[in-house]
């Protein structure tokens, strides 16, 4: 095989692959959009009940971060540990550590 040919080859793969993607992304996308359940042996089905007999909520639960803030004193940043409650949502953790900011500020 010459050079021209296995670039033909090659761009010819890539193309396919390209298009196989294309073509099957809407079936693999929408199991990137499930929620992933917290063990591999959990039971859709089972959740709800499970949920109902234990009536701690998700607050309860937290989760260690750490959060890099901006030195008053010296050029960089400087790490900070800090401890936010767990929720399923990212959306909720944000929303809980931008009050826990904002009544940080008020102190």
């Amino acid at each position: 095989m010459t050079a021209r040919t296995v670039n033909l080859l090659t761009v010819a793969s890539l193309m396919g692959l390209l298009g196989a993607l294309t073509l099957t992304a809407p079936r693999w996308a929408r199991l990137m959009r499930q929620p992933v359940s917290a063990l591999p042996d959990d039971d859709p089905a089972s959740a709800p009940a499970a949920t109902a007999a234990s009536p701690e909520p998700d607050a309860e639960r937290t989760i260690s971060v750490k959060l890099y803030f901006e030195s008053p004193d010296l050029f960089g940043l400087l790490p900070e540990d800090r401890s936010l409650p767990f929720s399923v949502e990212l959306s909720r953790q944000l929303r809980a550590r931008l009050a826990a900011s904002e009544a940080e500020r008020r102190l």
